[in-house]
């Protein structure tokens, strides 16, 4: 019988803490429990900015264009929806469903203003995060988020989804962790041949090599395996023809066996009927005719000289590589054969890629023992690369080009037009086809019918690569390499390059000196007669006006400031620069001081996150008569606008990548602290080992010894003893 101890002290044996990672990593109902941004419908000013190589501690403290939230002013949006915020904040920890369920409904029956989560808040609860400047403000924030993301996610059904909403985390843009690119920092060469310098990485081209050696592989092995059927086909229907002969042949001595076997048979039943013992004993052993053996003669799998016939020039390229140019494929005579090299080859190409891919390793840092990952810089401006050539046939035949990108910023070219100069500026060969591989940072030029002829490389000691060309990003670029002559006939040129973009940063190929040409007008809009829409247009294709911010003034042929104003809209989807409106409305007055003509001064800060003035005169615009609405003239003028000359310069704590100090952030990791305790839970009977009866007030005492002896013995003789 168990007796159950009612006193149990536990004693802990020992303590331990055990990590997990961040919940993140969890999948399951992930969109519940933590809120993210969406970023089509909730990308805001900073996102160009950040984007465009600018670090976001400089866009923060430098903030255009956003207007910045209080605990006050997020209050007013709607009482009910702040105060319904607050209670979650204070309450999400002990509140029952049930009493949640409630405040929720009430909420929904209740009239109040509609909040709406726009860019404006996720930007704002950005902006505190990396400034911290207002606490309340932050709080506010996310308490605003959370509501929404449980408004927007919870229809109170069950009580797991009551727990993943309630108890969701914001979880902060990627961007917050954006570092700012290097490309502010670089001067492109667009002179002449000029290339700016890189180190040559043997490594890249190692392994852009072997990622096309491994892509011909595959082509190979798949043509090889299309002539193996092919041969089992015509080997199968050879085999046919030859054994139905065979039978043709043998068919006669075959079926004169057959007749003879068959009537002796017959006569055999006959005289076992009759009880013919005699008859019986008659019947003579037929022997079974002798006829030839049948033997199929067919070609051997592999012959040489017609399997070279029947591959395509780049897999014969292929198969000398990896053969060589010696008899070697002569030894080898089944399909099995062949495939069993191929793959040895591509296991070593495989080693080689492997070897040779260099990953830059992950940065991170702790914040309030979260570890978080910080985004390394990237040169969005300029890309390097290498270029190589490569020969067919060991070396004899007509060059590719292969060229390689970073593995860990790859990009590769999708599209555009390319030729080859001599170091005089003569043209030797152009193309326009580009392939990749698996290797998103590998690129394949001057393919079959565009190969470079071997008579153009051999005259020449130093080659010029230059394009036009787009990348995966959907960017354009301009393409230069400079590649010198080596002793290696199949890889006789190789140098390194660089893509350039276009329209980017200095505004495009028709800008000078950092200046992008632009045109201005007035326009009239519908009924508002006294006021003008005013558009500034690049002259030039560009991505600068995917997003801008800044200042316009508008001054009188005097000097005089007649309008400022800070409203501009991106419009046409970054064709052209709305100004003086709200994106809805013109708001440039028309007054007598401008009417006849006057001047734009703006500092804009556009989509590379760089500065921009310009001052532009406007004149009547006569050629398009008096406007029927406003009844005067509309105005129009030419300009750029450039990099400021005096802009702010960057200190050496700029470049380095943001960190955030904890502020707005809460820990998505755990650590889980274990404790092992161990206590007596019921005492059960056992065996009973031994009884003594003894009688009452006597003494009895029993003791037990053990005891454990071992003894040696050991003789010694020595020589002499006994004499």
């Amino acid at each position: 019988m168990e007796a159950i101890n009612q006193n149990n002290s536990s004693q802990t044996l020992f303590r331990f803490a055990t990590m997990r990672t961040a919940e993140l990593s969890d999948p399951k109902n992930r969109e519940k429990r933590f809120i993210f941004r969406n970023y089509l419908r909730q990308k805001g000013v900073i996102d160009p900015r950040v984007e465009a190589g600018e670090s976001l501690k400089n866009v923060c403290e430098k903030i255009t264009g956003l207007t910045i939230e209080t605990e006050t002013s997020l209050k007013s949006k709607s009482i009910q929806f702040y105060e319904l915020s607050v209670w979650v904040a204070k309450n999400k920890v002990k509140a029952t469903k049930e009493e949640f369920d409630t405040k929720i409904k009430t909420y929904k029956e209740t009239p109040k203003p509609i909040v709406e989560i726009d860019s404006n808040f996720w930007d704002n609860l950005i902006y505190q995060v990396v400034t911290q400047k207002d606490f309340y403000a932050k709080e506010t924030l996310m308490q605003f988020l959370h509501l929404d993301h449980i408004l927007s996610n919870y229809d109170g059904t069950t009580q797991a989804q009551y727990e993943d909403v309630i108890k969701a985390k914001v979880v902060l843009p990627k961007e917050l962790f954006s570092t700012k690119s290097a490309s502010s920092n670089t001067v492109a060469s667009r002179g002449g041949n000029s290339i700016q310098s890189h180190p040559l990485s043997d490594s890249a081209l190692k392994f852009a090599e072997a990622t096309v050696n491994l892509k011909g592989n595959e082509e190979l092995k798949r043509t090889l395996e299309q002539l193996e059927k092919n041969y089992q086909k015509e080997y199968g229907a050879a085999y046919d023809i030859a054994y139905k002969q065979y039978q043709e042949e043998v068919r006669p001595e075959q079926s004169r066996y057959d007749a003879l076997v068959k009537e002796q048979e017959y006569q055999k039943e006959i005289f076992l009927a009759a009880d013919n013992r005699e008859g019986l004993s008659s019947l003579k052993y037929i022997p079974v005719p002798e006829v030839k053996t049948f033997t199929f003669n067919f070609r051997p799998e592999i012959q040489a000289d017609d399997l070279q016939r029947k591959l395509s020039q780049e897999n014969n390229e292929s198969l000398q590589r990896i053969f060589g140019t010696s008899n070697s494929l002569n030894d080898v005579s089944t399909f099995t054969e062949l495939f069993q090299t191929i793959e040895q080859n591509s296991q070593q190409l495989q080693q080689t890629i492997l070897n040779n891919t260099n990953l830059t390793p992950q940065v991170s840092t702790t914040v309030g023992g979260v570890v978080i990952p910080v985004t390394q810089p990237v040169n969005t401006q300029e890309i390097p690369f290498f270029a190589r050539t490569m020969s067919g046939n060991m070396g004899l035949g007509d060059h590719t080009m292969i060229l390689t990108t970073d593995i860990n910023a790859p990009k590769h070219i999708v599209s555009g037009n390319y030729n080859i100069k001599s170091y005089d500026d003569q043209l030797l060969a152009g193309g326009t086809l580009a392939y990749t591989f698996d290797a998103p940072n590998v690129t394949s030029l001057f393919n079959t019918p565009e190969k470079i002829p071997a008579a153009v490389i051999d005259k020449n000691e130093v080659l010029l690569l230059e394009g036009e060309v787009i990348l995966n990003d959907g960017l354009a670029y301009t393409m230069k390499a400079k590649l010198l002559w080596t002793a290696n006939r199949m890889y006789r040129f190789e140098g390194p390059g660089t893509f350039i973009v276009k329209n980017k940063g200095t505004g495009g190929d028709g800008g000078t000196g950092g200046c992008l040409p632009v045109l201005l007008r007035t326009r009239s809009f519908q009924n508002y007669s006294d006021r003008w829409l005013l558009s500034m247009t690049p002259k030039e294709t560009t991505s600068l006006f995917s997003s801008a911010s800044g200042t316009i003034k508008i001054l009188d042929n005097n000097g005089n400031v007649i309008q400022t104003s800070n409203q501009l809209q991106v419009a046409g989807g970054g064709d052209y620069l709305s100004l003086f409106s709200d994106g809805i409305l013109p708001q440039l007055q028309i007054t007598d001081a401008i009417k006849n003509g006057c001047q734009l001064e703006a500092e804009l800060t556009l989509d590379d996150g760089k500065v921009y003035t310009c001052k532009i005169p406007m004149t009547i615009y006569t050629a398009g008569g008096i406007d029927s609405v406003t009844k005067t003239y509309n105005l129009t003028g030419k300009g750029s606008v450039c990099l400021k000359s005096k802009d702010t310069p960057t200190t050496p704590e700029d470049d380095q990548p943001f960190i955030p100090s904890g502020f707005g952030m809460k820990n998505i990791g755990i650590a889980d602290y274990r404790k092992v305790e161990q206590s007596t839970y019921c005492y059960v009977e056992g065996d009973v080992s031994h009884i003594e009866n003894i009688m009452a007030r006597e003494y009895r005492e029993k003791s037990s010894r053990r005891l454990k002896r071992s003894e040696s013995q050991q003789d010694l003789f020595q020589p002499g003893w006994g004499k």
